[in-house]
């Protein structure tokens, strides 16, 4: 995607600081050739009690403060004007939550102009199943899309498993960072937007 001015970027003063895959499609429950119909049942079974805590909703002016929290407590920086800006835009916004955990995923819409975090894999995954649910029936959306950094592998293999397909690497940059921004680790799933 930048690779063609990245040299100039790079004379300008910007710093690669990490890449990232550009995935998109529509959520399907996995590889379905390689398991039995018994076993899928099994799963399914799983995956629909573990699916049923979420609470899912549009983001709204009420839960975005709790999103921006979940921002800051990952990343270390507020993105609150961001977040809210994003409310009742063109590209569905959801929040996850949990009964007494609050907030544990949200998306400012699964396109390059938006960004996802989660707290873990399992959220995530929620949160992609519910954002392919809203685009796939949509005419006038296209397939969600989200850039994963590659320092999540398992998120990678699960989108790359679940219908979705790689479209391109981006370089991350940042102009003259004193310290380079990091996605946040220890579990948390952040998909970073085309701007940062």
């Amino acid at each position: 995607f930048n690779e063609r001015s990245y040299s100039i970027y790079l004379s300008f003063g910007f710093d690669a600081v990490f890449t990232s895959g550009h995935y998109h499609g529509y959520y399907f429950e996995g590889n379905s050739n390689k398991k039995d119909k018994k076993e899928k049942e099994k799963e399914k079974d799983k995956d629909a009690k573990k699916d049923n805590n979420f609470k899912i909703e549009q983001l709204s002016a009420e839960n975005a403060a709790e999103c921006a929290a979940l921002y800051k407590q990952a990343c270390g920086s507020s993105r609150l004007n961001e977040i809210k800006a994003a409310i009742g835009g063109h590209f569905p916004c959801l929040v996850l939550s949990l009964p007494g955990k609050g907030v544990v995923a949200y998306t400012t819409g699964a396109y390059l102009m938006g960004h996802s975090l989660a707290k873990d894999l399992a959220s995530f995954q929620a949160l992609v199943a519910a954002v392919s649910a809203i685009h796939k029936p949509h005419e006038r959306l296209p397939p969600p899309e989200f850039m994963v950094p590659h320092c999540y592998p398992s998120v990678g293999r699960w989108l790359a498993k679940s219908g979705f397909r790689l479209r391109r690497h981006i370089i991350c940059m940042e102009y003259n960072a004193e310290e380079a921004f990091a996605p946040p680790q220890g579990g948390m799933v952040y998909c970073n937007n085309i701007n940062y």
